[in-house]
């Protein structure tokens, strides 16, 4: 599938809600570009980006900013979904979830991962973070499989609606000649759209059309900035989960 753009994505958006809507509704290009972005934000909640950073232990150090993994760590949304140390040997090794912590530091609001009983030996990239964030889409740079491309679409086609059902639920008329535009007819028009599209994106990513799930705090149920998270078995093979005292 060729590289989605931002404009790609607005043409669709246009072209499935008039096709949807049986060509009676149709939305504007510079707002439907407006929502755009909160559409990607919908999509990454329900199906976010995983990624993964490396870090050097300096035999001294157990805290570890997240704001080092800048710029894809998203405070607020990034959850981190496990942590492997050492790194690179050739049967992964995978902390247990008590060995290290989120902790947010109450004076400035930034936020470490912590190592709890032990600190990380000095080594380049000895330690590697697998953590989630908000999907990547620009004029150059997509990170959308094709199934989350879809979906995409489909979100950006249900905020657009959302939009436009606000805009009429709030629109009044002076005009009380038999002909006025219903407003809230309208608005309504665009709001069933609207939920329509939600679904089939929820569908897309193979979610029933009315389940939100845990997945909408940014990839799964998560406390503090951390999830809990099959490793891809296809990927991995099968993980070693185990602590320090059962190496």
């Amino acid at each position: 599938m060729a590289l989605t753009t931002i404009d790609d994505l607005v043409t669709r958006v246009i072209q499935r809600i008039q096709n949807d809507g049986s060509g009676e509704l149709s939305p504007e290009r510079s707002e439907v570009s407006n929502v755009i972005e909160g559409a990607i934000l919908r999509l990454s909640r329900l199906s976010p980006r995983v990624t993964s950073t490396t870090l050097s232990g300096d035999g001294s150090a157990y805290d570890f900013a997240f704001s080092a993994f800048s710029p894809s760590w998203v405070a607020g949304f990034s959850v981190v979904r496990w942590v492997e140390y050492p790194a690179d040997t050739q049967d992964p090794v995978f902390l247990d979830r008590s060995e290290w912590m989120y902790w947010p530091d109450v004076l400035d609001g930034s936020a470490s991962l912590r190592f709890r009983d032990f600190i990380p030996a000095s080594g380049t990239d000895n330690i590697r973070v697998s953590y989630t964030t908000v999907h990547t889409l620009s004029d150059s740079a997509s990170t959308l499989s094709d199934v989350e491309d879809l979906a995409a679409e489909y979100f950006g086609a249900c905020a657009a609606c959302e939009l436009y059902a606000t805009t009429y639920a709030h629109t009044t008329s002076g005009n009380l000649e038999a002909d006025a535009i219903d407003f809230q007819s309208r608005s309504a028009e665009w709001r069933t759209l609207g939920e329509m599209f939600c679904g089939k994106g929820r569908e897309a990513l193979g979610l029933k059309s009315d389940e939100e799930g845990g997945s909408e705090s940014g990839g799964g149920a998560y406390v503090g900035g951390w999830a809990d998270h099959d490793i891809p078995n296809s990927i991995y093979g099968s993980p070693i989960w185990r602590n320090r005292k059962q190496r």
